[in-house]
């Protein structure tokens, strides 16, 4: 999937090594869509919806509004040893439909690809 994630009771934080591409915010906003819904997180190259990086329904729903992303360096190195950005994903959930102790059992019930 090249992509991480770990969580605690209130949030999903979603890692993912991007492309050499992809080295500044500018870039990010001009190549990259992120979509987050209530029920749903989208991860796209612009112009290729139909071929998500990371894309699906959540198992419980998520606070849009403490949501966010962001740019940071990477451990992984391109293939001339570059460093390179990594998207992180902030995934804020709504604790009130979530399991016992906050913790889904995945971020997805349903991955698209």
């Amino acid at each position: 999937s090249g992509w991480q994630s770990g969580q605690t009771s209130d949030a999903f934080e979603v890692l993912m090594p991007l492309s050499a591409d992809v080295s500044t915010v500018e870039d990010a906003d001009r190549l990259l869509r992120v979509a987050v819904t209530a029920r749903s997180v989208s991860v796209h190259v612009a112009g290729q919806p139909d071929a998500p990086l990371l894309a699906g329904e959540t198992h419980g729903k998520l606070l849009v509004g403490g949501c966010s992303w962001r740019l940071a360096r990477s451990k992984v190195r391109g293939w001339r040893g570059e460093p390179l950005q990594q998207l992180e994903l902030h995934l804020a959930k709504d604790t009130a439909s979530a399991g016992p102790g906050g913790h889904w059992p995945d971020l997805f019930s349903t991955e698209y690809s």
